[in-house]
C-alpha cells in the first residue's frame, strides 16, 4: 500500500513538471499578463527562440478604413499598441547599422523596425502623427525624385524635414527616379533598376544606376540632413551591379520584399527581409504572426 502510494506521488511529480516544460517550450502568448521575462529567456536557452528581429513595411494609409488598399490610421494605432503590449522597441535603420558594425549595444531587447516604402503624402498625414504620439519610430524609404518634381501623392522635402526634426522619422533612399517597370524584349514586366536596355552597354547601364543612385542619396542628405545608408529595393529586385554601385555609395543594408525573420546572417550578409502588413490585419494577428516566426519546432 505505502509502494503504491509512492508511485501514486510520483506519477503526479512527472505529469506536473511535464505541465511546467510544456509551457515553458510553448512561444508566450504576447497578450498573456502572467508572461515573464524568464519565459522568454528559457525559450531561447533551449533553443525554442530563433533569435532575430522583424521588420515591418507599410504603403498607404488613410484617415478611415474606406479607402482600399491602405492601412487606417485606426488599425495603425491598434497595430502599434499590440506591438508595444508585446515588449517590442521600435527603432529606425541606424542602430541597425550600428549594430552590424559592431556595437553590440546598439539594440534592445526586442528590436522592431517599421518602414515605408514610396514617400506617400498620407504617410506624414496619417502615420507620422500617430507615431509621434506614442514616441515610435520609423524609416521611409523614399523615391527623392518625387519629391522634386512635386508629385501630388507624395509627400514634399518640407513635410519630410518637419519628420526628421522629430526624431521619430528617418528618410532612406528607394532610388531617385528608377521605381518603375519596363517590359521586356519578351514582353516581361522588370524593374528599370535592375534591367539593362538593349542599346545600353555594360558601361552605359552601370552609370545609369550608379547616377539615380547618387542624385538619390545626395539629395536626402541636402534636403533632411540625416546620413543615408540604406536603400529598399524596387520590387525586391537587385543584380551584383546595384549591391556593388550602392555599396560604393555608402548604402550598408538593402531591404527587400522577401518575408521572413532577420537573424545575424541577414546583417552580416547586408540583405534584410521585411514582412508585408495587409490593411485588414489585426494588433493581434499582426503580434501573433511575428511571434510564430520567432519561435521553431
Amino acid at each position: 500500500m505505502k509502494q503504491l502510494s509512492i508511485i501514486s506521488g510520483l506519477i503526479i511529480l512527472v505529469s506536473f513538471s511535464l505541465h511546467l516544460l510544456t509551457d515553458q517550450l510553448l512561444p508566450p502568448d504576447p497578450y498573456d499578463d502572467e508572461v515573464t521575462r524568464e519565459n522568454v529567456l528559457m525559450n531561447r536557452f533551449i533553443g525554442n527562440y530563433n533569435v532575430g528581429f522583424p521588420v515591418l513595411t507599410y504603403q498607404e494609409f488613410s484617415e478611415s478604413s474606406s479607402e482600399e488598399g491602405a492601412v487606417s490610421e485606426a488599425v495603425f494605432r491598434e497595430h502599434l499598441e499590440a506591438l508595444q503590449r508585446a515588449g517590442y522597441t521600435s527603432i529606425t535603420e541606424e542602430r541597425l547599422v550600428l549594430y552590424k558594425n559592431g556595437n553590440r549595444e546598439a539594440l534592445p531587447e526586442k528590436p522592431l523596425l517599421i518602414t515605408m516604402d514610396d514617400g506617400y503624402k498620407s504617410n506624414y498625414e496619417v502615420a507620422y502623427p500617430v507615431l509621434e504620439e506614442m514616441d515610435m519610430n520609423a524609416t521611409i524609404f523614399t523615391v527623392a525624385g518625387r519629391r522634386d518634381q512635386g508629385v501630388n501623392n507624395h509627400f514634399t522635402w518640407e513635410e519630410a524635414r518637419e519628420m526628421v526634426e522629430s526624431g521619430n522619422i528617418s528618410i532612406q533612399s528607394k532610388t531617385y527616379d528608377l521605381h518603375d517597370r519596363v517590359e521586356n524584349e519578351e514582353g516581361e514586366e522588370v524593374s528599370s533598376l535592375t534591367y539593362r536596355m538593349p542599346e545600353e552597354s555594360d558601361e552605359a547601364y552601370r552609370e545609369r544606376v550608379r547616377e539615380d543612385l547618387e542624385l538619390s542619396v545626395d539629395r536626402i542628405e541636402e534636403e533632411v540632413g540625416n546620413e543615408v545608408t540604406t536603400l529598399s529595393l524596387p520590387y525586391g529586385d537587385y543584380n551584383e551591379e546595384v549591391l556593388e554601385i550602392s555599396e560604393d555609395l555608402g548604402i550598408e543594408l538593402f531591404f527587400s520584399t522577401y518575408q521572413n525573420l532577420n537573424t545575424e546572417e541577414n546583417l552580416e550578409r547586408g540583405m534584410m527581409y521585411r514582412f508585408g502588413v495587409e490593411p485588414d490585419m489585426s494588433g493581434r494577428d499582426l503580434v501573433q504572426m511575428l511571434e510564430q516566426t520567432m519561435y521553431v519546432d
